[in-house]
């Protein structure tokens, strides 16, 4: 039995504590979507498509909750992001070619162009 409007096995999965909603992705062929959905109803939210991938292999919410980061396993491993709201694919980039395993956001913000990162200072030192 295959549930949250999946047709295949769940292959990952992403909670987003704040907003207490899922998100689920499947392998298979044809078509492949990720669903956002209630997690103590059952009731989906929303179902992005991925296009024609053999599966999505990791899933991440943005820390604001507001993007959805996809893994996809198709010929270039890309990976996708989507405002999941409004349905629409806002961006997607080659991963490379080895498969992607794992997606995540960072919490800081980005820096300046050709600016360095640098560790914080110790205080106590």
């Amino acid at each position: 039995m295959h549930t949250m409007a999946h047709c295949d096995e769940i292959t990952c999965l992403d909670l987003h504590a704040p907003s207490g909603l899922c998100v689920t992705g499947h392998k298979g062929s044809g078509d492949i979507h990720v669903s956002i959905w209630e997690p103590t109803t059952g009731k989906i939210i929303q179902r992005l498509n991925c296009g024609p991938v053999n599966g999505a292999s990791a899933v991440a919410f943005s820390p604001d909750g507001k993007m959805i980061a996809v893994a996809v396993q198709n010929e270039n491993h890309s990976i996708l992001l989507f405002d999941w709201k409004k349905g629409y694919l806002k961006a997607s980039v080659d991963g490379g070619r080895q498969k992607v395993l794992c997606v995540a956001f960072s919490v800081f913000p980005p820096l300046p162009l050709g600016e360095e990162a640098h560790p914080p200072s110790d205080p106590g030192v």
